[in-house]
């Protein structure tokens, strides 16, 4: 696999996986490239198949940019090259050129205008990759694209070695500029066929329960609710005692005295009479006016603020090329490459081991992505490129599938398990 497949495949993964603002990977069409040498200063090698890098002599490289929005924002911008050859070890110089120049007729004779250096690698080893990190120099020329006319990469004095260009067949790794965007994806292409559904991984061990968090502060009394509606009405209570007897009223005039009438026989005292029946009740009276609201209650105290989240975006790739390598536990890089053996086109090269950080101390949900950083050169072995072991008192799930020719992910359980999984199809 290509590395800068690898790059694309990682940022979308990534981009899908984290709340971030989403990334794309986009690689910008390689527009040029060339070398110049003051040992042939009016010849042309814009046609040849490597870019020969030597003290005196300079590559160049140009990209076209202009697919992307000048008001992209970009996360990281790689210039990715290809060691076909080593001479000798030392370092290599990347420079923005400011002047314009053409693939068929630049020479030595009539180089173009470079500015100072922006960055620098290491260089040692055949049939590797370089990875130069090129990100403010990509923004500047989105923001000014007049001033796009490439990059120079030029010997310290000491490193001679062979890039692939663009004309090259045989590894054809041309130069090439890798773009992490800030920003929308592009439309989503056809679903592919869906593959096997893979073996189902052991359940995880249950995690302690976690203490209970202190209770909240209550919050402020609420508004008095609408009155409800009125219920039916009760059954008749009981007759009330009778009242007190009224005040005596006032004397009335003395009327004549009638004749004095012959006195009459006493007769006997009649019977209390029956009481009457009690009459109906008269109708409810009308309900009184509501009493006035009653006043709001303080408000409570503010909580504390919680912390300030990731101030940026980091597309946290490790670039160095390792062999044998153990990754410490509180590592922030989520991509790895390596630096495996190539073999021939009749026998593999060997893996490189890479031992991944203990599980309980990352914590649950940590992924490693570990890639080979070399591609065999049969294309019909399947070279195991890349193996993972764990620490002491770790597992992995499955025990089996821990080598691969292809990109291996790691994902942790924090319980002591990592999860792998690989492109060899398992």
């Amino acid at each position: 696999m290509k590395i800068r497949s690898l790059i694309r495949w990682g940022v979308l993964l990534l981009a899908g996986s984290v709340c971030f603002p989403a990334l794309h990977a986009q690689e910008a069409p390689l527009a040029g490239d060339t070398y110049i040498s003051p040992g042939s200063p009016a010849a042309n090698f814009g046609a040849g198949t490597n870019l020969v890098i030597a003290p005196g002599n300079a590559g160049l490289v140009q990209f076209d940019l202009t697919t992307i929005p000048a008001t992209s924002t970009i996360a990281r911008a790689y210039l990715q090259m290809y060691i076909n050859k080593a001479v000798s070890a030392g370092a290599l110089h990347v420079a923005p050129i400011t002047s314009a120049w053409t693939e068929t007729g630049v020479s030595w004779n009539t180089q173009p205008a470079a500015g100072a250096s922006i960055a620098s690698t290491t260089v040692s080893t055949a049939n590797t990759f370089l990875l130069v990190d090129v990100t403010s120099q990509v923004q500047t020329w989105l923001a000014d694209p007049s001033s796009n006319f490439g990059l120079e990469i030029t010997s310290d004095g000491s490193a001679s070695v062979q890039l692939d260009s663009k004309e090259n067949t045989l590894t054809s790794h041309p130069p090439a500029l890798e773009l992490a965007i800030v920003g929308p994806a592009g439309p989503t292409g056809p679903t592919g066929a869906t593959g096997p559904t893979g073996p189902a991984g052991s359940a995880g061990t249950t995690g302690a329960t976690g203490a209970v968090g202190a209770a909240g502060l209550a919050g402020p009394l609420g508004p008095t609710g609408l009155t409800g509606p009125t219920g039916p009405t009760g059954a008749t209570g009981l007759n009330g005692a009778p009242g007190l007897a009224g005040a005596l009223g006032p004397t009335g005039p003395t009327g004549p005295t009638g004749p004095m009438g012959a006195a009459g026989a006493n007769g006997a005292a009649g019977l209390a009479g029956a009481q009457g029946p009690s009459g109906t009740s008269g109708p409810a009276g009308a309900a009184g006016p509501f009493g006035p609201t009653g006043p709001t209650g303080p408000v409570g105290v503010s909580g504390a603020s919680g912390t300030n989240g990731p101030a940026d975006n980091r597309f946290n790739m490790d670039t160095t090329l390792h062999g044998t390598y153990t990754i410490p536990d509180f590592d922030s890089y989520l991509y790895y490459l390596t630096n495996n053996p190539v073999g021939t086109s009749t026998a593999c090269g060997g893996a490189v081991t890479i031992t991944l950080p203990h599980s309980t101390v990352v914590g649950s949900g940590r992924m490693v992505i570990i890639s080979p950083g070399n591609v065999p050169n049969s294309t019909t072995l399947q070279c195991p490129g890349v193996a993972v072991t764990a620490q002491s008192g770790d597992t992995l799930v499955p025990s089996g599938s821990n080598a691969s020719a292809h990109p291996l992910v790691a994902i942790s359980n924090g319980a002591g398990s990592w999860i792998i999984m690989n492109n060899d199809g398992r």
